[in-house]
């Protein structure tokens, strides 16, 4: 092998080195950004369903009737449109509240009901 040969394979050798540690640098941080981004999101949602269950307005009306909620809140829009994002809750009796026209409700284990029981 040349010595032009070897100049040029150390070169693309260091290149590419050097393109790869660059791309894992921004996937990382790109990763890391995306995630807070999600868990943030993730966060306010489950406060404010959290708000309504454990704090919301009670249902007294004209007939005094006070108990648990009947119905999902609607959380406030995501801004451009972003998804809605799936809401079911747990009531202490086991009831699975939804939003109208959520389709399936998803699985509720032992575990989801005992938490639902203690508050």
């Amino acid at each position: 092998m040349t010595l032009r040969m070897r100049l040029a394979a150390a070169a693309g050798l260091a290149v590419a080195l050097a393109v790869l540690a660059v791309s894992v640098a921004v996937y990382l941080g790109v990763r890391g950004e995306l995630r807070s981004e999600v868990d943030a999101s993730l966060h306010d949602r489950a406060d404010a369903v959290a708000r309504f269950a454990g704090r919301g307005p009670r249902r007294d009306g004209p007939r005094g009737r006070s108990g648990p909620p009947d119905r999902v809140p609607e959380t406030p829009p995501e801004p451009f449109g972003g998804p809605q994002g799936f809401v079911q809750l747990v009531l202490p009796g086991g009831r699975v509240l939804r939003r109208p026209g959520a389709g399936e409700a998803l699985p509720v284990g032992e575990r989801a009901r005992q938490v639902a029981r203690s508050g």
